[in-house]
């Protein structure tokens, strides 16, 4: 496997120098302050959960997610829960872009393996020369999958589908960040960090845009009156609708209607 590795490390020019590692056990809540170094940094949660805020993002990470921390980019750790968890820190040359990268690795069977042959190659303590040698390679190989395999774009994208087919499938109900981070095994806040840094926007917006878009079809293209497309959508009641429809769309649902359905009919 290391071979094979090595080829595309070739292929891309990047080169690895670890530094040091440590494994950690948290049995009580505690806080690393945030801070800078000019070493990346690998963070792999072996057990528990803990909360990272990095570069003014705050991100929940379980069991199975690893980080990729670029150098001089601020970061700092919360231990919630009895926590276990693998820190490397190494020096990287190639043109690697300056990113953070963030992902589960249960999902993703060559990132799994990487990291298992990694987390099994470090001992407890400092570790040898041929060990070395080893997870430079592994750590190349990493970083070369990270940035250069296109790996993460096409998870990124696939991730994104997921959760436009979770929205569309709800027809305009509603649907919570907490109910969408479930089904697809993330924490709401995670969720949240991630969906804006890969979008823009935050999620909530994204599902109140597809619900709009659901309630103007209903508008325009059913005879249903007001309070049943209220009731259809799932809202509490009539005057909750309005006020949503009049936040988004700056003019109440009826007015919506009168408007458009005379332009269709002037139109026509």
């Amino acid at each position: 496997m290391i071979n094979k590795q090595m080829h595309n490390i070739d292929s891309q020019g990047v080169i690895c120098h670890f530094k040091l590692h440590q494994r950690r056990k948290s049995k009580s809540k505690k806080t690393t302050v945030a801070h800078v170094h000019g070493s990346w940094q690998l963070e792999l949660i072996l057990d528990g959960i803990q909360k990272a805020e990095i570069n003014n993002c705050v991100y929940e990470l379980s069991a199975g997610t690893v980080v990729l921390i670029p150098p001089q980019i601020p970061h700092g750790f919360t231990y919630a829960t009895p926590t276990s968890w693998l820190s490397i820190k190494f020096n990287a040359t190639g043109n690697v872009p300056h990113q953070v990268e963030i992902q589960g690795i249960n999902q993703n069977p060559v990132l799994k393996s990487l990291l298992d042959t990694l987390d099994a190659a470090l001992p407890d303590f400092n570790p040898g020369a041929k060990t070395v040698a080893i997870v430079n390679h592994l750590l190349a190989a990493l970083m070369t999958h990270f940035y250069f395999s296109g790996a993460p774009t096409q998870q990124i994208s696939s991730q994104l589908d997921k959760i436009s087919l979770i929205v569309s499938q709800r027809r305009g109900k509603p649907v919570t960040v907490a109910e969408i981070a479930k089904s697809l095994g993330y924490s709401t806040s995670h969720l949240s960090a991630w969906y804006r840094r890969h979008t823009g926007i935050p999620i909530k917006q994204f599902i109140d845009h597809e619900r709009m878009n659901f309630a103007r079809e209903l508008l325009l293209y059913s005879d249903l009156n007001i309070g049943e497309i209220a009731d259809q959508l799932e809202f509490p009641d009539l005057f909750a609708f309005s006020r949503f429809f009049h936040r988004h769309q700056q003019q109440g649902p009826l007015k919506y209607r009168q408007e458009h359905t005379f332009q269709k009919i002037k139109g026509s």
